[in-house]
């Protein structure tokens, strides 16, 4: 029976703000099985980390992340939702630079936020990125953009790639098989034994994402998934080594 990895979906977010320096350090230090974050591009064209395509929501500025260079994103507080002071935005060199002096040995997760900005190059710079730090053999990029997965494809044959879908969004195995995907990372509620079985069969993975309470974290156990999102991951191994003892 497959035993899968937990996941800390935007570092341990449950309790830190999200995709933030002190949510992966927590993750780190709870000695988490993955991390998975999101990568968009500043108006100077530098990787950072963030998740939704304006600031709003997590911090205290306002607009879109292409329309602020980084210097005027660090003037924001990346803190505010948890009442914590001078949190800033991180960049993607940051983050790897921290995994590399900690020694982080499990997955990371780079998920590419390019299914409604167009982000010009974003693809060349994460993997120059992940390469220039020696992380290929870690790292799985996923984006909701297809095409932008095929495109990282063309620039390298060795990362691996996940496509990321939507709930109730037909999977068609000859996309993935197409680009040689590691795994395909489904809505939780579209988590079947047909489908992972399937996937299975022809050496893919199967991650399902977010899974935040027991009865969720429970129903994804009975599926032969390979891991799964959740922004709680002690709560989540807790109830996952429970299942498995």
């Amino acid at each position: 029976m497959i035993k899968p990895i937990i996941i800390a979906h935007r570092g341990v977010s449950h309790s830190l703000p999200e995709n933030t320096m002190p949510a992966f350090e927590r993750a780190i230090d709870f000695s988490c099985e993955g991390i998975e974050f999101d990568v968009q591009l500043t108006k100077d064209g530098i990787p950072v980390i963030i998740h939704d395509e304006t600031i709003e929501r997590t911090s205290n500025g306002k607009g879109f992340v292409k329309d602020h260079t980084l210097k005027t994103l660090r003037t924001f507080n990346f803190g505010v939702n948890f009442s914590l002071e001078n949190i800033q935005i991180p960049t993607l060199e940051e983050f790897l630079q921290m995994l590399v002096l900690k020694k982080y040995n499990g997955l990371i997760n780079i998920e590419l936020k390019n299914d409604k900005v167009p982000y010009k190059n974003l693809e060349k710079l994460v993997l120059e990125l992940i390469e220039s730090y020696g992380l290929f053999k870690k790292v799985v990029i996923s984006s909701f953009n297809h095409e932008s997965m095929k495109k990282i494809r063309s620039l390298s044959s060795s990362v691996n790639l996940s496509l990321l879908y939507l709930e109730n969004q037909f999977i068609d195995i000859s996309d993935l098989q197409s680009i040689h995907a590691f795994s395909a990372n489904i809505h939780i509620k579209d988590a079947n034994f047909s489908l992972i079985n399937s996937l299975h069969r022809h050496n893919i993975q199967c991650f399902c994402y977010t899974a935040n309470t027991a009865p969720d974290i429970k129903n994804l156990l009975q599926h032969q998934i390979d891991g799964f999102f959740t922004d709680n991951p002690l709560f989540a191994k807790q109830i996952r080594d429970q299942e498995r003892s």
